[in-house]
């Protein structure tokens, strides 16, 4: 395991994707690649629901952030 641990950096390369798609993109992408239309609804990021007494920023990371350094 230690050697694989060297030797797969040396391998994989990932790659970022240059740009984000479009939904008529993603769904042409589908098309394209004989996917079914219905795919897509499944690729969406889920939201994230928290239980009542959870936290959601239990590291407080959004603390001393203002709401230009958020994107919104």
């Amino acid at each position: 395991m230690a050697l694989l641990a060297r030797i797969l950096p040396f391998y994989i390369s990932a790659e970022t994707p240059k740009q984000i798609l479009t939904h008529d993109e993603t769904l042409a992408e589908l098309r394209e690649r004989g996917l079914p239309i219905e795919l897509l609804e499944h690729l969406r990021k889920a939201p994230e629901i928290l239980d009542d007494d959870e936290n959601p920023d239990p590291y407080g990371i959004m603390q001393n952030v203002t709401p230009n350094d958020t994107g919104k």
